[in-house]
């Protein structure tokens, strides 16, 4: 069980990692699918994947990612992120795994407003 469960944080962390590359500007890479999972997620659980891809990229400098004010303000963005898409903002999240340029500057507003730096 311990090992599925680490096998399954390492894809979440990976495709959060690809989300917020793809966030700040990056080409998304050739070799990258999307987890189809996505495909069924909720929409809180869409704000979790958020929420953690946040977590790991505003932590990737610190020695822990066990910050709970970090946690706090990254929910803080994947809330009020996910909340402002449009429903085509939300279908393109959930088919590429990434934001489209329009969500992506929801989402730096987001950042700004939950008090987070910027990529």
């Amino acid at each position: 069980m311990g090992k599925l469960f680490r096998s399954a944080a390492v894809i979440v962390a990976v495709c959060s990692m690809t989300a917020i590359a793809c966030a700040k500007g990056y080409p998304v890479p050739r070799e990258y699918v999307p987890d189809p999972a996505l495909q069924r997620a909720s929409m809180a659980n869409l704000q979790a994947r958020a929420s953690k891809g946040c977590v790991v990229m505003q932590t990737r400098d610190a020695l822990t990612q066990d910050d709970k004010e970090v946690r706090r303000k990254c929910d803080c963005y994947a809330s009020a992120t996910l909340k402002s898409f449009t429903p085509t903002e939300v279908q393109f999240y959930r088919d590429n795994g990434y934001f489209d340029d329009s969500g992506r500057e929801k989402g730096f507003k987001a950042l700004d407003a939950c008090g987070l730096k910027r990529p």
